[in-house]
């Protein structure tokens, strides 16, 4: 009798189961296509004016994948490989770099970015958002639109960040 209740209690959370997951189906379905009206561009820089959330798939001269999120004129980068202990994050003339194991990082306020000492994406030096959305033009077809968490493009809270002050003049 006891394994009848038990065959029986597991009967009915499998299908509680399967009903929840059709309705998040159907749902996911529902949101995709109003998400489609409003996630359609042609241009990297058009995304980033309809602030629309893109996932770029980006590999630099070292040959190091980089994940590089954007939405409007925020950019999210974490590497691969060696790298995929760094995340950095550029918002406000700022790119914050971080640790992920360490949790610590430094401030680089970019409008102090010489030619020599700057960050670069292939042969571009980065100075803003713009020349990051520059470079990602000529690769757009790595890119994809994506959502994420609504504080993915904030900066991290459990990170404690030094300014670099005068490293980059």
């Amino acid at each position: 009798m006891k394994k009848l209740w038990l065959i029986f209690f597991v009967a009915i959370i499998f299908s509680a189961c399967q009903k929840k997951d059709n309705l998040d189906v159907s749902s996911q379905q529902s949101n995709q296509v109003n998400n489609n009206a409003s996630s359609v561009f042609t241009t990297i820089k058009d995304a980033v004016t309809k602030n629309i959330t893109l996932k770029c798939e980006y590999t630099d001269e070292d040959g190091e994948k980089i994940l590089t999120h954007i939405q409007g004129m925020k950019v999210r980068l974490k590497g691969s490989g060696e790298e995929a202990d760094f995340e950095g994050l550029m918002r406000d003339g700022r790119y914050y770099l971080w640790s992920v194991s360490k949790k610590e990082g430094m401030i680089i306020d970019m409008t102090k970015f010489v030619e020599g000492d700057s960050v670069k994406m292939g042969e571009r030096v980065i100075k803003s958002v713009d020349d990051v959305v520059a470079v990602l033009e000529e690769k757009k077809q790595n890119c994809s639109v994506v959502s994420v968490e609504a504080n993915f493009f904030e900066i991290p809270g459990e990170v404690k960040f030094e300014d670099a002050g005068g490293f980059f003049e």
